[in-house]
């Protein structure tokens, strides 16, 4: 919904009831527009195969970048956020503008860009995994990768799109109990009739989640 089907800046929207989740009593409704996202991170960590105690590497600190930061610290894991914009370093707990000479367990990258995947892809330790969170255009998707480096690190490569049902409903508990920080990753708060500036924010990467009020 609102992704392959009509419905992301409509007033009304028609869904399946079996698509829908009930929210809590205790979640305010500008921290559950945040459960989609998170969602889409939890389940982005799952194929990672995430565990508590490893490092992880995340490529870009916009909305994904944090909610990823924020979720795998949940989870007993340390993560690292690259992201050379200092606007954004105020979000995160470990920032970095370059990723230097870090290496990592786990490297997701949550950035459209190509440069990203390249750096990522050289930053994972042995038995690293990478996970393409972020998509490309289709005349950037198709990259020269060195088989050999992924062969000789044993380094695994998974891709991550969408989440679940399930991912939904741990999202929303982790939430509206605390477990996942929000509120603060809310920038701007707008009326459906200024979509045009909301959308020039997002284009010019001059705030974080931005609310739309039909």
């Amino acid at each position: 919904m609102g992704f392959h089907r009509d419905g992301g800046f409509a007033e009304y929207v028609v869904a399946p009831v079996k698509s829908t989740i009930r929210l809590p009593d205790s979640c305010a409704f500008d921290a559950a527009v945040t459960a989609e996202p998170l969602s889409c991170c939890l389940n982005a960590l799952e194929l990672a195969a995430l565990k508590p105690g490893e490092k992880l590497g995340i490529w870009g600190g916009g909305p994904a970048g944090a909610l990823l930061s924020r979720a795998a610290k949940a989870m007993g894991a340390e993560s690292i956020v690259i992201e050379p914009d200092v606007r954004r370093h105020r979000y995160h707990e470990r920032v970095v503008c370059a990723s230097g000479g870090l290496t990592f367990d786990v490297a997701i990258v949550a950035v459209g860009s190509v440069l990203a995947y390249d750096d990522a892809l050289t930053h994972l330790d042995r038995r690293g995994r990478l996970v393409i969170f972020a998509g490309l255009s289709k005349g950037e998707a198709l990259r020269k990768v060195d088989f050999n480096s992924i062969h000789y690190a044993e380094i695994s490569i998974v891709g991550a799109y969408g989440c679940s049902y399930r991912h939904g409903v741990q999202a929303l508990d982790w939430i509206q109990t605390g477990k996942v920080k929000v509120d603060d990753l809310i920038s701007h708060r707008l009326p459906l009739d200024e979509l045009g500036q909301a959308l020039d924010l997002v284009r010019n990467r001059a705030g974080m989640k931005i609310l739309l009020y039909p």
